[in-house]
């Protein structure tokens, strides 16, 4: 017997961000002596606000006695729609308060209600650590955009807690999760949660101690922690379940 995945909600609430004026940086000069490093100041608004594995396969059906399926009955749409088609594709922009750009190590430090967003995707966090590669030689003339001429590799977002959302591809609700920490590998197309994880869709929820998103392949996989006893939680709404007895 197995579970037919839950239809998706047909409305979505757009709200209209509110316009935000644009980032002035500053260069000033490091006192630090050890490397050539840069520090960006922003002028403008501050933006706002051992493990067990249990992996959860979306691309094929399980026996509905497994706790996997428990957990794809209530998560299926979160994680089958969790991005927008295009979002991988899109440009990444960066609103904070401060950055610190160190040019020997490829990394971008940004503190101060941090604001990722990359179509659909949004990131905010305390601080975000943000590391680069393949990254050309700039003139002294060059732009002064920290992420100018640079291929992202990796954004780790840390706060208490780190939260991210995405915009289902068509008409479903909004997935929201947060974590202490939330690493985005871009070119891996995976997003990583660490600590305290809690992710959720409507009256849907998944608490783990870690998840891993691959968004290519439509796959959770979520861990729990033998070590302090914590176990994969999954809550599932009646109406989010199937009739009983269908296959």
């Amino acid at each position: 017997m197995y579970f037919r995945r839950p239809a998706l909600s047909t409305r979505v609430a757009h709200s209209t961000p509110k316009t935000k004026p644009p980032q002035q940086w500053t260069q000033e000069p490091s006192t630090e002596a050890r490397a050539p490093m840069v520090r960006y100041t922003a002028r403008g608004q501050p933006a706002n606000d051992s493990l067990t594995a249990l992996p959860i396969d979306l691309n094929r059906p399980q026996n509905s006695l497994t706790c996997a399926v428990m957990c794809l009955a209530g998560l299926a749409a979160a994680a089958a729609t969790l991005a927008l088609p295009d979002d991988n594709r899109q440009p990444i922009t960066i609103r904070t308060q401060e950055a610190i750009r160190d040019e020997t190590k490829g990394t971008t430090v940004y503190r101060g209600d941090v604001e990722i967003v990359q179509g659909s995707l949004v990131i905010s966090a305390d601080e975000v650590t943000l590391t680069q590669a393949d990254r050309p030689a700039r003139s002294a003339s060059a732009s002064r955009d920290p992420l100018a001429g640079s291929n992202v590799m990796l954004i780790e977002a840390r706060g208490a807690p780190a939260r991210m959302q995405q915009l289902p591809e068509a008409g479903g609700e909004l997935v929201r999760a947060r974590a202490r920490v939330i690493e985005f590998f871009q070119s891996k197309a995976l997003i990583r949660l660490r600590n305290a994880v809690r992710l959720r869709q409507g009256q849907m929820e998944m608490d783990a101690a870690r998840m891993d998103y691959a968004i290519d392949r439509q796959v959770i996989t979520a861990w729990a922690n033998p070590a302090t006893g914590q176990r994969v939680r999954t809550l599932i709404p009646p109406d989010r379940l199937p009739p009983g007895g269908e296959e």
